[in-house]
């Protein structure tokens, strides 16, 4: 949806500023996302399914990690 909204709003989007809760200086989208780097690459044009693409060696090692923690194994 993010990316939707950016490439369909051009120069009109914006992220709303902080304050969020506590923090004063980050966006609030950083805080959500965890950093800035997926907003800057969205920002930038990236493709979103190419981004998803590289999470997916982190993802297989985090599912492998906790399978035997899930109460509702996969």
């Amino acid at each position: 949806m993010l990316e939707t909204f950016i490439h369909v709003h051009g120069d009109d989007f914006r992220w709303t500023p902080p304050p969020y809760e506590y923090e004063w200086e980050k966006l609030p989208i950083d805080i959500l996302l965890g950093d800035g780097t997926l907003r800057k690459r969205l920002e930038d044009g990236a493709d979103i399914k190419e981004l998803e693409s590289g999470w997916e060696q982190e993802l297989r090692a985090y599912r492998s990690e906790c399978k035997d923690c899930l109460l509702y194994p996969e």
